[in-house]
C-alpha cells in the first residue's frame, strides 16, 4: 500500500468518525427534548388531574378512556 493510499484511508476513516459522532451528538439532542415533552405532558395531566378533584362532585381520577 502506498503512502498516499495509507493516508488517504486515514482521512476517510477520521471523516468517518467525526460523521457517527455529529449523528450521535444529533439523536441524543432529540432523544432529550422528546424527553423533555413527556415531562411536560405528565405535569399538565398532574395539574388538570388536581384542578378536576378540586371541583365539587368531581371524582379522584382522570378518565382518560372516554
Amino acid at each position: 500500500m502506498s503512502d498516499v493510499a495509507a493516508v488517504n484511508q486515514l482521512h476517510q476513516a477520521h471523516l468517518a468518525s467525526q460523521v457517527a459522532m455529529k449523528v450521535a451528538v444529533k439523536a441524543k439532542d432529540v432523544t432529550e427534548q422528546q424527553g423533555a415533552a413527556m415531562v411536560s405532558l405528565l405535569e399538565a395531566a398532574a395539574e388538570l388531574s388536581q384542578t378536576l378533584a378540586a371541583e365539587t362532585g368531581k371524582g379522584m381520577h382522570l378518565d382518560v378512556t372516554g
